[in-house]
């Protein structure tokens, strides 16, 4: 299936809705990375979600594609329903910003937003109840100390990391805190 049969919409559905990567549609479509980015630029700007929800979490992130070039989606937790879609150069707290202004024009109520951590973000929204994503969280530790940490300490704190998604929000702080008491 070459890129000439490639249909745009399928491509933005598979991609928005089915988590494909652009890397896993290229090989899918057998045509290029770069075809395939532009492809998913080219879909509309003017989107409007249908059953638009009246309340709840907001889970936010930002992809880019590339050095120029990325997108903005902001769904609803629990419907999973896409609540708006903006086109971004780079990643900027005020992409999120004119997002959740969005959102908030079109009457729904933020009660809370889970996010990625970027850079300026919880101060932005101190006014909600914000919370780092498990991916990037799970990330994040990953980095800082390292994936492969020497001391026991980082050991421990890694496997516990590692399980977080295995883990109720409870038996994690609970978990947590015997590894900061071991620690001191």
């Amino acid at each position: 299936m070459g890129g000439d049969r490639l249909q745009t919409p399928e491509l933005w559905r598979q991609y928005s809705h089915n988590k494909q990567t652009v890397r896993e549609l290229a090989g899918q479509y057998s045509t290029s990375e770069s075809t395939v980015k532009r492809r998913l630029r080219t879909v509309r700007e003017n989107f409007e979600c249908v059953d638009f929800p009246s309340c709840g979490t907001v889970l936010m992130d930002a992809t880019c594609f590339g050095r120029d070039w990325g997108v903005t989606v902001p769904k609803d937790f629990l419907t999973g329903k896409i609540l708006c879609r903006k086109y971004i150069k780079h990643k900027r707290p005020a992409d999120y910003r004119e997002c959740t202004d969005l959102i908030l024009s079109k009457g729904y109520q933020i009660s809370g937003i889970v996010c990625d951590g970027f850079k300026g973000i919880f101060r932005q929204y101190s006014a909600y109840s914000v919370q780092i994503c498990r991916y990037h969280f799970v990330n994040l530790i990953g980095r800082y100390p390292t994936r492969n940490p020497k001391p026991e300490a980082g050991s421990e704190l890694w496997i516990l990391v590692k399980n977080i998604t295995k883990l109720t929000g409870n038996e994690f702080i609970k978990l947590f805190q015997e590894w900061e008491d071991n620690i001191k």
